[in-house]
């Protein structure tokens, strides 16, 4: 009998180690938004296998930003997600906006 730690291997029924996430949080986003800068200036990216390469280039601030999403839980959790990561973004050249600012508003008519 397998203890209650144990986890089923993903598609081969077999009992491995219990898989652990480590927690991200804002204290993290330096470190981990430096760490996927830096994965990403190496030259040989397209070298590397489709894992390794998410790994280094993306899967840290995308668990920082999904971890908000479930923060927050805003009403458009995908328009709320690439506000995230849009913000977050060292590659790009984009004017910072909240997500707040990204909703349609209702503007007043002005019936007389």
């Amino acid at each position: 009998m397998s203890s209650p730690a144990a986890t089923l291997t993903a598609g081969s029924g077999e009992a491995g180690p219990p898989l652990t996430a480590t927690t991200l949080t804002d204290s993290n986003l330096p470190r981990a938004a430096a760490a996927t800068n830096a994965a990403a200036s190496d030259n040989d990216l397209s070298t590397l296998s489709t894992q390794v390469y998410l790994e280094r280039t993306v899967l840290g601030v995308l668990a920082l930003a999904l971890e908000d999403v479930c923060r927050t839980r805003p009403p458009n959790p995908v328009d709320y997600l690439g506000s995230y990561l849009l913000r977050r973004s060292t590659a790009n050249n984009t004017v910072e906006v909240t997500y707040e600012d990204t909703l349609p508003k209702v503007v007043p008519t002005n019936a007389e």
